[in-house]
C-alpha cells in the first residue's frame, strides 16, 4: 500500500536523548529492536532518485519498504509485510523476494527491477514509541560501525503542530533544533568515508 509519510526529524546528542527519554516516561519501556538492510544498484540509482529500499527485520515479521523523498518533510512510502522473520538476508534481490505490485511499480519508475539491487548497508536501531493521539513520537538509537546516533522523529498529518510540539520539547528538555539527515544518508556517508580511508 502506498502512502505519504510526513515527519520531522531532529538529531540529538546522547545526553539530550537520555533526558528526553526519561522526561517522556520511556526509561522503563523496553525498546523495539529493528535490524535494517538497505539495497541499491551498483550505480546507486535509488540514491540518485532520492529513494531507498529497506528490509527491516523484527522478531516475528519483516518488511520491504520503498521510500522516495518528495520534500524535506514528506516521502512516498510503500511497504510489503512478510509473515515471519527472514532466516537469512539476501545479498541480491534476484528471485521472488518482492511481490507487492505497487513496490515493483515504484522500482520500475526509477528504471530498476529487483534483480538490479544488491545489499549495500546494514544497521540496528533501538526504538521507543509514544502515541500522542494526533501523531507518533519516536526516539531512535542507531548503531553502525563504531557509531551511535540519536534522533527524535514525530510523524503527523499536521506538520505545523508537530514542529510546534518539538519546539516546546526543545525548550523543556534543553536540546537544539538540529534537523537530522535520513539514517541511510548518515550510514552511507560513514561507509563511503571508511572506504576512502582504507
Amino acid at each position: 500500500m502506498a502512502l505519504i509519510e510526513q515527519e520531522v526529524k531532529i538529531a540529538l546528542e546522547a545526553e539530550s536523548f537520555a533526558r528526553l527519554k526519561a522526561g517522556l516516561g520511556l526509561d522503563e519501556v523496553a525498546p523495539r529492536q529493528q535490524v535494517n538492510h538497505y539495497y541499491d544498484s551498483d550505480q546507486s540509482s535509488l540514491k540518485e532518485a532520492r529513494a531507498a529500499l529497506r528490509l527491516r527485520q523484527y522478531d516475528q515479521v519483516s518488511e520491504w519498504t520503498f521510500k522516495q523523498a518528495l520534500d524535506q518533510f514528506q516521502a512516498l512510502e510503500i511497504t510489503q509485510t512478510n509473515v515471519g522473520h527472514l532466516d537469512s538476508v539476501p545479498a541480491s534481490l534476484a528471485g521472488a523476494w518482492i511481490e507487492d505490485e505497487d513496490l515493483l511499480a515504484a522500482l520500475a519508475k526509477v528504471g530498476l527491477e529487483p534483480q538490479d539491487l544488491v545489499l549495500r548497508y546494514g544497521f540496528q536501531t533501538h526504538r521507543w514509541t509514544l502515541d500522542l493521539g494526533w501523531g507518533e513520537l519516536v526516539l531512535d538509537q542507531t548503531f553502525y560501525g563504531d557509531q551511535v546516533n540519536y534522533e527524535l522523529e514525530l510523524e503527523a498529518q499536521d506538520l505545523l503542530k508537530a514542529q510546534d510540539y518539538i519546539a516546546k520539547l526543545s525548550q523543556t528538555y534543553d536540546f537544539p533544533l538540529l534537523a537530522a539527515d535520513k539514517k541511510i544518508a548518515r550510514v552511507s556517508a560513514y561507509y563511503a568515508k571508511s572506504d576512502k580511508n582504507k
